[in-house]
């Protein structure tokens, strides 16, 4: 009988256990980098930087940079999923969801491994990330 106790009482335990695992996992708060997910490829003269959002999360527009030391690189927008966004912080503001795709030119006269890119994003839930800063190569 006193088998059949200790039992029972382990494998509440255990449940209560796993239980709490599960409630502290959900709220746990992913890194950037697993919700904006930053990918670069070559095409020609040019490197293309996309950003694969998750659902949930969203960057700003105007928190993209791309820069060299301290010059800011020109880009150009190829795909954006963008929207308006009435933000209780910095008020109404471009923001992006999904996906964002953007060309970079001239590579030949550009140093590769000195390019940073920055960006900052948000979750729908009220989390935002503090500027995230990458760099290319």
């Amino acid at each position: 009988m006193r088998q059949i106790i200790i039992i029972l009482l382990s494998i509440n335990l255990s449940v209560e256990l796993s239980s709490f695992e599960f409630l502290e996992n959900k709220n746990t708060i992913p890194e950037a980098n697993e919700v904006f997910i930053l990918k670069s490829s070559l095409e020609n003269d040019s490197i293309i930087l996309s950003w694969d959002i998750k659902n949930g999360y969203y960057l700003y527009l105007n928190s993209i940079q791309i820069n060299k030391s301290k010059d800011v690189i020109p880009y150009k927008v190829i795909y954006s999923n963008q929207s308006t966004y009435s933000d209780e912080f910095f008020g109404t503001m471009e923001i992006l969801r999904h996906e964002f795709k953007i060309k970079i030119k001239n590579l030949d006269m550009l140093d590769l491994s000195e390019i940073l890119i920055n960006y900052q994003g948000c979750s729908d839930a009220g989390f935002c990330y503090p500027i995230q800063t990458s760099k290319l190569l």
